[in-house]
């Protein structure tokens, strides 16, 4: 694994998201203090039945905090978890996306990858790279990522995983799932050059000679 440490945000508290956070959590092995999830409230419309799976996950998880993320570096992944529409991640659009960072204290990462339904469809990935770089500070990114459809996860050992994407949502209650036409290869996923890009070998995050740092 090239990352130096992996980071998880679990934001959309629901049975979809935690089961999905959980197989990530478990596969990349994440220390408690390298994940975090937010907190359910009632303007959320969260029933009591979130709220109390919430807490049965309460020793699992950290409560993200303001600054919570202030050690991230360039060398690190952060993965944010949550439900996402072409637009939007957890109901925040780019713009409001972008203050969670500065308020969860991101001021580098090597790369923010989603593990969302649909986010890499459009220009979200590319209006984030906007909202970061315009900044004060700025947020230096090296890559962002998501996926061009409804994504479904599943464990398959205990050190890997699998996600599918497909071209439509199931409809249905549980992980994350879709039907229709099964995406492959460099269709599943958008890539987007972050703020500070970086090159990393035998990656897929690449750059020609001196378009940035090589890490």
């Amino acid at each position: 694994m090239w990352w130096k440490k992996i980071y998880a945000v679990k934001l959309s508290p629901d049975s979809t998201i935690h089961a999905s956070a959980d197989i990530i959590r478990e596969v990349h092995q994440i220390p408690e203090n390298q994940r975090f999830v937010s907190l359910p409230t009632k303007d959320k419309g969260v029933d009591v039945n979130q709220t109390n799976l919430f807490n049965a996950q309460a020793n699992l998880w950290t409560p993200i905090a303001v600054d919570c993320l202030k050690e991230i570096t360039m060398a690190d992944k952060l993965m944010i978890i949550a439900h996402g529409s072409d637009d939007s991640v957890a109901g925040l659009n780019a713009y409001d996306f972008s203050i969670r960072l500065s308020m969860w204290g991101v001021q580098q990462v090597g790369l923010i990858t989603f593990r969302c339904c649909d986010v890499g469809r459009k220009n979200f990935l590319d209006d984030l790279h906007n909202e970061c770089k315009a900044r004060t500070p700025g947020i230096s990114v090296g890559w962002f990522k998501g996926y061009r459809g409804s994504v479904y996860g599943k464990k398959i050992s205990s050190t890997k995983s699998v996600e599918k994407v497909y071209d439509k949502h199931r409809g249905v209650k549980g992980l994350f799932g879709g039907k229709g036409t099964k995406k492959t290869g460099d269709k599943r996923f958008k890539i987007v050059q972050g703020t500070k890009p970086i090159h990393i070998e035998d990656t897929r995050y690449l750059l020609e000679p001196g378009d940035g740092e090589v890490i």
